[in-house]
């Protein structure tokens, strides 16, 4: 019996949450047994080349290709970093051998039964626009289905919409990550086909993500922090908590160019700057509180039932997802400015709340894996 080869489209390296969201679709897929599945290898296997290099200068000039370079490949650790990351899609995540120019995309149709886009924010404008391969506009003919994207917004111009509508209409299904998300993409569609689904990373219940994990190298207890574009004062207001409340402080410094602070790798007790993905999420298992601007590291603390306080993260739309999804979830709004913010929400019993949001995730697990076998099957 022939089963149908679909190619899944992402962001599926980068950073932490990318590529364990693309790890929990694709395991969901395979589960399901009913399409061969295989993410597109739309990037390079070397993390530098010299066409890489000019393109990153050409969009964002000398001076910050220079400083790119010199955060992501001057550092031995974070060099480790990369490596450990490139081990982890490796071993778990089936990438195609092929590896497809994103230039010449229509090449990619005559290989593929259909294709699978999303999660993560592919569908945010300030990061891809609707001619973009993660709209999937070189296929004309395959089957197109949309699991979970993410776009950040919720108003758009009339020729933007117009855009949207034009790259959706040939879809088998359309799905979003955020409620805003497909409030406004019914809104441009003129009809209800966008339904709201869960992260792919909550598509896998906790022991299987236990699966994956190793004994915690910290033995002492600890306040666990990652930060993406948080500021210095922000930082340092975690390291006074960590020490009023007697606690080690452990983090995973970003060390990205456009983002780097200088106390990044000073603040905290504890660098772990050659993490690997596995290692993110044993980290956040283990601590006694979590301080996050991260999407994803706020999923897995909820997960695994850790405090967390979100910090306000600068950028157009980014603390929408973070809002939107604590609101649904109904756990509160967990984003602190200041120490006031920590001690009241510190005072807080999170039992009932974990309650709810494991009930809450079963509940809408069922949907959105019915949502995707239904979308794929024949």
């Amino acid at each position: 019996m022939y089963m149908k080869k679909f190619a899944g489209i992402t962001w599926w390296k980068g950073n932490y949450g990318s590529i364990l969201q693309a790890y929990a679709l694709g395991k969901t897929i395979d589960k399901m047994g009913i399409v061969d599945f295989e993410f597109l290898q739309q990037f390079k296997k070397n993390a530098l080349t010299i066409s890489s290099l000019f393109s990153y200068i050409n969009h964002n000039g000398l001076s910050s290709a220079i400083q790119h370079v010199k955060y992501k490949y001057g550092n031995r650790k974070l060099r480790e970093r990369v490596r450990k990351c490139n081990n982890f899609i490796d071993e778990y995540i089936k990438i195609s051998n092929k590896v497809y120019n994103t230039d010449d995309a229509m090449s990619i149709e005559a290989d593929y039964d259909g294709f699978v886009c999303g999660s993560d924010q592919i569908w945010n404008p300030a990061f891809s626009n609707c001619t973009s391969i993660y709209w999937l506009n070189f296929s004309n003919s395959k089957e197109k289905v949309a699991y979970a994207p993410s776009i950040g917004i919720t108003t758009a111009s009339p020729e933007t919409k117009n855009d949207i509508r034009n790259a959706l209409n040939s879809f088998k299904a359309i799905s979003c990550r955020e409620s805003t998300g497909s409030s406004f993409l019914n809104s441009v569609l003129g009809e209800n086909r966008c339904v709201t689904v869960l992260d792919p990373t909550l598509l896998l219940d906790r022991n299987e993500w236990d699966m994956l994990l190793h004994d915690n190298s910290i033995k002492e207890k600890y306040v666990f922090s990652y930060v993406l574009r948080g500021t210095d004062q922000q930082r340092l207001l975690i390291k006074r908590f960590a020490e009023r409340n007697n606690l080690k402080l452990v983090t995973i410094p970003l060390l990205e160019a456009e983002y780097h602070s200088k106390i990044d790798c000073k603040y905290a007790d504890y660098n772990i700057i050659d993490a690997s993905p596995i290692d993110f999420i044993a980290l956040i298992k283990g601590a006694e509180y979590v301080f996050t601007d991260s999407f994803h590291c706020m999923i897995f603390s909820c997960i695994y039932h850790r405090p967390f306080f979100s910090l306000y993260k600068t950028g157009k739309n980014q603390m929408l997802r973070i809002e939107d999804f604590q609101e649904w979830l109904c756990i509160g709004n967990r984003v602190v400015e200041n120490y006031e913010d920590i001690e009241n929400m510190q005072k807080m019993d999170m039992s009932n709340a974990w309650e709810l949001f494991d009930f809450r995730i079963k509940e809408e697990r069922k949907k959105s894996v019915s949502y995707l076998y239904e979308a794929l099957k024949n």
